[in-house]
């Protein structure tokens, strides 16, 4: 494989999780000014799952910049539970665009654990 393939990549997901990870917080920030932050004790049980599941998928935005492998399986696993909650398998582009983010990262951290081992 291509020397150039892993570390192309890993940055372009870096970008375009970190992205979306900026696009997830200027959400949140805009409905926490415009209506308040959110009073999860109010909300129904699916928002509730629904919301931890962003911030889930959130945290493994970031936590991939270090950990890819753990930080890809934290985004896959709350866009998976988000997607469950909802009923649906396509939520919109931005969705399915955090799923592949989430498994290129998955796939670069096997990618670079395999290098590795093959070195040793």
């Amino acid at each position: 494989m291509n020397r150039l393939f892993v570390p192309v990549m890993r940055w372009t997901a870096r970008i375009a999780g970190s992205l979306i990870a900026l696009l997830f917080l200027a959400i949140f920030v805009g409905e926490s000014l415009s209506v308040g932050p959110p009073n999860l004790l109010e909300r129904p049980l699916p928002e509730i799952i629904d919301f931890g599941a962003i911030i889930l998928a959130w945290l493994g935005l970031l936590l991939a910049w270090r950990l890819q492998m753990l930080g890809g399986l934290y985004t896959l696993v709350g866009l998976l539970i988000f997607m469950i909650v909802e009923g649906k398998l396509w939520i919109n582009w931005v969705f399915g665009l955090l799923g592949l983010v989430g498994l290129v990262h998955l796939l670069c951290g096997a990618l670079t654990e395999k290098r590795m081992t093959m070195r040793h």
